[in-house]
C-alpha cells in the first residue's frame, strides 16, 4: 500500500482555479481513487461539483475546496505556517 499524499494550502492552490473531482474528494477526505468515484457518484460531497456532459469527468472549483478547508481565511495569501489539509489530516491531529 502507498502512502497517500498530504495537502498544503499552496499545493492546492497550485491546482489552478479548477481540478478534477477524484483530485478533490481525496484532497478533502483522504480517500483513494476508487472511494473518491464513488463519494462523486452519489453525491456525497460538501462542494460543488460539475459534471462535464457526455463523459464521466467531474471539475471541481479549487476556491470551494480552499473554502471548505480553510473558510474566509482562504482569500488571504498571506505568510501562512504551511501545514497539512484535509479531514483525514485532522483526524490525526485530533
Amino acid at each position: 500500500m502507498t502512502a497517500r499524499k498530504v495537502w498544503t494550502e499552496a499545493d492546492i492552490r497550485a491546482l489552478g482555479v479548477r481540478c478534477d473531482g477524484v483530485t478533490a474528494v481525496q484532497i478533502v477526505y483522504g480517500v483513494g481513487r476508487t472511494r473518491a468515484y464513488e463519494i462523486l457518484r452519489a453525491g456525497e460531497v460538501d462542494f460543488r461539483v460539475i459534471r462535464v456532459p457526455g463523459s464521466n469527468r467531474y471539475v471541481v472549483p479549487t476556491a470551494d475546496v480552499l473554502r471548505l478547508l480553510f473558510g474566509d481565511s482562504a482569500r488571504a495569501t498571506g505568510d501562512r505556517e504551511e501545514s497539512p489539509v484535509g479531514l483525514a489530516a485532522w483526524r490525526r491531529a485530533g
